[in-house]
This record gives structure tokens, sequence and C-alpha cells, in this order.
């Protein structure tokens, strides 16, 4: 007996040690995969790819079924900017992701995780969560200068034996990426705005310009010649001078 037991413990040490290592593995390669994620993402200046991208690399690292990138309009209703699935193909019915989620993201713009969400203490009451009979959720408030910007929204809606894989202190990395990676691209719009903005005030300025230099050519040329002709004194009566005199004088007026 002695002897069993003295296995058993051998082999719990051993199964102990190879649970361990599978973990450090499976960290090591979600850190990789962040590096390379986060390569991709800062490479990224136009904010529609950028936001797509996001979601996609999200998916891939949590093993998520389904990921959405969701902001406020003005009126404060969740606008869908992005929707992909596992597969890459777009989403176009967002109607069953759990609100409740969000808001309670939102209240303290803490992310939200659970591998079980229908007997999770803080969404068990939610009629979403257990109508669609989600499981695995995680929703990130994303901040950009301190300011909110919008949710990445990941779920496991109709998979069958699949769970997310979330490591809260890489995903912590995760998040200041995406922020970062985000104020760049909203930098980068910016700067390309008032680019074109100044683009559209040059052009205005050239347009001004062409129209004065109109505008003033044509009373130069009629001032050169009565000048010209003044200088010469060829008139033919007193009359024709007082006339050109008077043309002088409309085309200063």
């Amino acid at each position: 007996i002695s002897k069993i037991s003295k296995l058993r413990l051998h082999l719990t040490s051993i199964l102990s040690r190879i649970t361990e290592y599978d973990r450090l593995n499976d960290q090591m390669k979600m850190m990789n995969d962040i590096l390379e994620i986060s390569e991709k993402i800062f490479s990224i200046s136009n904010l529609t790819k950028l936001e797509q991208e996001i979601v996609i690399s999200s998916i891939k690292i949590t093993n998520a079924k389904r990921g959405f990138f969701i902001k406020h309009d003005k009126a404060g209703n969740y606008v869908f900017n992005v929707g992909i699935d596992s597969d890459q193909q777009y989403i176009s019915d967002e109607s069953k992701v759990s609100k409740t989620v969000l808001s309670e993201a939102r209240k303290n713009n803490l992310p939200i995780y659970t591998n079980n969400a229908v007997v999770d203490n803080l969404l068990k009451n939610s009629i979403s969560v257990q109508d669609y009979e989600l499981h695995s959720i995680y929703c990130l408030p994303i901040l950009t200068h301190n300011e909110f910007y919008g949710f990445l929204y990941l779920d496991d809606y109709q998979a069958e034996n699949m769970q997310m894989h979330i490591y809260p202190a890489f995903m912590d990395i995760m998040k200041n990426q995406i922020s970062i990676a985000l104020e760049k691209a909203i930098q980068f719009e910016n700067i390309v705005r008032k680019s074109k903005d100044l683009s559209k005030i040059d052009t205005i300025k050239k347009e001004f310009v062409n129209i004065v230099s109109h505008e003033l050519n044509t009373p130069l040329v009629t001032l050169k010649g009565v000048v010209s002709r003044i200088k010469r004194d060829n008139f033919k009566s007193e009359d024709e001078k007082k006339e050109t005199v008077l043309k002088l004088q409309n085309a200063v007026d």
C-alpha cells in the first residue's frame, strides 16, 4: 500500500508538471501571438481596417467563435462597426450580443470575462445571456487618450465543445497595444484631414488670385492704352481727348 501511495504521489507530481508545462507553453504561444499582432496593427493607419484586424487577431488568440467592434453613436445607441466569426466571415446579425455585458463593462471601463456566463453571479440574471445560452464571453472597453472609444466583444455563441482561452495578464498587454494603435491611427487621420483642409484652402487662394488677377488685368490694359495715347498726344480733337480721359477715370474707379 505504501508503494502504491508513493507511486500515486509520484504520478500526480508528474501530471502536475505536465499540466504546468502545457500552461506555460500556451502562455508563451500567446505572448508570441501578441507580439506578431502588435507589429501588424501598428502598421495599419486606416481606422476601419485597424478595427477589423483587431477583431480578427483577438479571435485568433482567444479561440473565440465570433467577435465584434462596437461603438456608441451620438444618441448613445450601440453601433456594430465590425462583426466577424472564427472563419473570418462577416456577421450581419448582431442581435445575439449581450447588452448586459456591454453595460457592465462600461460602468467602470473594466474588462469582463466569464467562461460560464449562465451561472456567473454578475450575469446569471441577464435575460440575454440565458436566452442566447452564452458561456464564454470577453468584453473589453477600449480607451484612447483616456476617453471611451468602443468595445471589443468576443464570445463562443453556438460553439460546440469550444472554450475561449483568456489570460488576463496577456489581455491587459493586448488592451494597451490596441489603444496605442488606435491613437496612432486617429492621429494619422487627423493629419490627413488637416492636410486636405489646407489643400482646399490653397486651392481657394489660387482661385481668388486668378479672379483678382483677371479683374485687375482688364482695367490695367485699358489704362496702358490710354496712357500711351496721352503720352503721344495722338488725338484728332479736344472732344476725343476728353473722352479718353473719361475712360481713364472710369478704369480707375
